[in-house]
């Protein structure tokens, strides 16, 4: 029973609890590692972890492209870019800087080794004679020449940063020293490049997310519950939701990342739901004549444990979530579950007890005429157009169908940046100029642990080598194979015609006592490590269903020929380990919304008592997920990492005005209405609040859509969608099916849960 001395307490308690966890806000911190994107617990991940032990990280880089318009090989653009290359090789936390005009070739004379470099940075007479030959070797000019020859690469190696603030501070540092010299065009990329790129529109997002959604709440607010007092003290209830859910994720040590950015705005949004119905019911009563107290009372009465149980839905839906085994997603699942139930305790903690102290001056609740004639004019045709109402939802389940035929699983390394962000722009050129911009990696060896540098294993790696450029779309690969070439290539005059493997036994005798004497891999490139091998490159963004497609061809392709008892092999690296997070997603998605809708049809047996009431239940949720679905099917908008949560996200939601539909028209058949009048009761009395908090739900997701994330732009456009298929269903397939397959019989109060 609330009362002023109760109220009061519980605002003081409530109040201090979230003074106290406020405070950590001031630790909020934002997070850009992209890696969290790998799959968990997977022997993938597993592998590449202990391959990172012995070779690094394959995606510790940055590509560097040095344009010029008149050219590369124009001497002042050269020696421009041999001191840009002198300042990056002094910055703290670069291991190497590689490029043309620091390359140079060992060459055997009667003197020994000489080192020759390719480009004669100080004779303008030699520079056109070393693009001819350069031109002739195209290990060399693929790698660090574009197509067009306007550009030139750099590849700078860097340090593991434990860190975001120390990849930005070395980020920044490559900016400001490439800054102190004019070039027609300086292109990035990378990981660091691309988390930079993420963080920044994150942190743009989040604020303007909130903002915007607190805006979007508040006309929602005004329009529909008008009262200034109780619009304020909703809107605290949101925000004070999301205040505590982010303090929450601060203590725990949660980030933000690229989608814990939706939760303030989902929480915003979410949490109206329970206030609406709340209110609603409190001014329906104030309506009948109740008192204040006994208004809110009975309200909490009505729609507390219903409104417990759509938050335990919403909550679960989120949940399911942690199907997906990546962590961002997980997160994004719980802790939006968390802060779900935070909106819920604060809704019946908060607003009852402000609501009484405050007093609003409520209106007796009137019916709006044009809402009133839209629901009587929906019973009718419940009522009278069954079949009609049964057969355009079968025919919409027909093109459903249809469109998810049409649904793909496939995604890009930077395809959610904006199409005219620069940093998108520079992987794109990375990828038409050069070999690509994503790391390749891929690690062979020898099971019997025999010696990796022998005229077959390295015969057998060349072979795999070149079947992985021409299926895996791996490009400047450097292995064991190459670097055999190299050293023969150096030991026969440096001649580009000698790049190859050699072809007598003394000379493959020859090159592998240089490898092994000269310690080349330690001056050079590691390439091994026992008798374990890499083959390493960088390949084009084609897209996660391309790669899936390549591996598969791959792998089927060289499985006819190698004997895996002389070599085996294995793809890995940071490009496969996101790839493979998309291939596994479809199996993923299903096992989650399969426990979403074991775990509401639990809750929905619990509540009705009724197998029937189960399907009831879930087909008019079930149709707007497998809506959306089709929707992407028709438009071509593939499922990834970013569009996934739509799905949890949407049926966790939307199940919510099923249960208070169907909680509402369970209490007037326990009154002993027939079951046409108390469907009638139902769409009249729940209508306007499924109504309202819909258009709030969708006004306050539909923000998502002016996000720079593509994915996020997805989420908003396609939830929304689904909170519009939801309401139609609900207020349509739902009474049809309700008439169509519930026993007609009175219910009693024996009956009640």
């Amino acid at each position: 029973m609330i009362n002023k001395k109760s109220s009061i307490l519980s605002l003081v308690i409530t109040f201090a609890v979230i003074l106290g966890m406020g405070s950590q806000l001031v630790h909020l911190r934002f997070n850009n590692d992209l890696d969290a994107f790998f799959p968990l617990d997977d022997p993938d991940l597993i592998y590449y972890k202990s391959f990172t032990e012995k070779f690094g990280h394959d995606n510790d880089y940055i590509l560097v492209g040095l344009e010029n318009n008149a050219g590369v090989f124009e001497q002042d653009f050269l020696l421009r870019s041999d001191s840009v290359l002198s300042d990056l090789e002094a910055i703290d936390g670069v291991k190497s800087v590689i490029s043309l005009i620091n390359l140079k070739k060992l060459v055997k004379s009667p003197m020994g080794y000489i080192e020759l470099p390719y480009l004669h940075l100080t004779d303008p007479s030699q520079l056109t004679k070393d693009s001819l030959k350069i031109t002739k070797e195209p290990h060399v000019q693929d790698q660090f020449l574009s197509s067009d020859h306007r550009s030139t690469k750099l590849i700078i190696t860097h340090s593991k940063f434990k860190d975001k603030k120390l990849a930005d501070a070395f980020v920044s540092q490559i900016d400001q020293t490439l800054a102190n010299y004019p070039f027609d065009k300086v292109r990035l990329a990378g990981r660091p490049i691309g988390e930079r790129a993420y963080v920044w529109a994150v942190q743009q997002d989040f604020t303007f997310f909130v903002i915007f959604s607190g805006l979007t709440i508040l006309i929602m607010l005004i329009i529909f519950i008008r009262r200034p007092s109780m619009v304020i003290a909703s809107l605290l209830v949101s925000v004070l939701s999301v205040v505590m859910t982010l303090s929450f994720m601060t203590i725990v040590g949660k980030e933000i990342d690229i989608l814990s950015t939706l939760i303030p705005s989902i929480l915003l949004v979410v949490s109206m739901s329970d206030i609406i119905h709340l209110y609603a019911h409190a001014q329906d009563e104030y309506s009948k004549g109740a008192s204040m107290s006994d208004a809110i009372n009975q309200a909490v009465k009505k729609v507390g444990f219903a409104t417990l149980l759509t938050s335990i839905t919403t909550a679960v839906g989120f949940i399911t979530l942690i199907s997906i085994r990546v962590q961002p997603i997980i997160d994004l699942g719980l802790y939006s579950a968390v802060g779900i139930m935070f909106a819920f305790g604060l809704t019946y903690l908060l607003f009852p007890q402000l609501m009484f102290l405050v007093e609003p001056r409520l209106k007796r609740k009137r019916s709006n005429p044009i809402l009133k004639r839209f629901l009587d004019t929906l019973y009718h045709a419940v009522i009278q157009r069954q079949k009609l109402i049964l057969a355009l939802f079968a025919i919409a389940s027909v093109l459903i169908g249809i469109g998810i035929t049409k649904l793909e699983i496939n995604a890009y390394l930077i395809d959610d940046l904006p199409k005219d962000d620069p940093v998108k722009e520079d992987f794109t050129y990375f990828d038409t100029q050069y070999g690509g911009s994503k790391p390749f990696t891929m690690t062979v060896w020898t099971p019997d642990s025999a010696e990796l540098y022998s005229k077959e294993i390295i015969t057998l790696i060349d072979s795999i080598a070149t079947l992985a450029h021409q299926t895996l779309n791996a490009n400047n690969l450097v292995s064991p194979a190459s670097l055999v070439k190299s050293v023969y290539q150096m030991q026969h005059s440096g001649l580009a015609k000698n790049y190859k493997l050699p072809e007598t036994d003394r000379e493959w005798r020859q090159v592998f006592s240089t490898i092994q004497k000269g310690k080349i891999e330690e001056r050079f490139f590691k390439v091994t490590s026992g008798n374990l091998a890499r083959i390493s490159g960088f390949s084009k963004d084609f897209g996660s269903k391309d790669g899936t497609d390549r591996a598969m061809a791959f792998k089927a392709d060289l499985d006819q020929w190698l004997d895996k008892s002389v070599l085996d092999y294995r793809i890995t690296g940071s490009t496969q380990l996101i790839e493979k997070s998309h291939e596994t997603l479809s199996m993923n998605l299903m096992k989650g919304l399969f426990a979403a809708v074991i775990i509401v049809s639990i809750i929905a047996g619990y509540m009705f008592k009724s197998w029937r009431m189960i399907l009831i239940t879930l087909i008019p949720n079930l149709f707007p997920i497998l809506a959306i679905a089709a929707v992407m099917g028709f438009f071509g908008i593939p499922i990834n990492l970013g569009t996934s949560i739509i799905f949890a996200i949407s049926f966790g939601i939307v199940v919510d005005d099923t249960i208070h539909f169907l909680s509402k028209m369970r209490e007037e058949r326990l009154a002993g209405r027939s079951m046409p009048y108390a469907i009638k009761r139902t769409i009249f009395a729940t209508g306007e609040p499924i109504i309202v908090t819909t258009i709030i739900l969708t006004s306050g997701f539909i923000i998502f859509c002016f996000s720079q994330f593509a994915a996020t732009f997805n989420t908003g456009l396609f939830v929304s969608v689904s909170f519009i298929v939801a309401l139609i269903a609900d207020l349509t397939l739902l009474p049809v099916l309700i008439l169509y397959f519930l026993p007609r019989r009175t219910l009693k109060k024996s009956d009640n849960t």
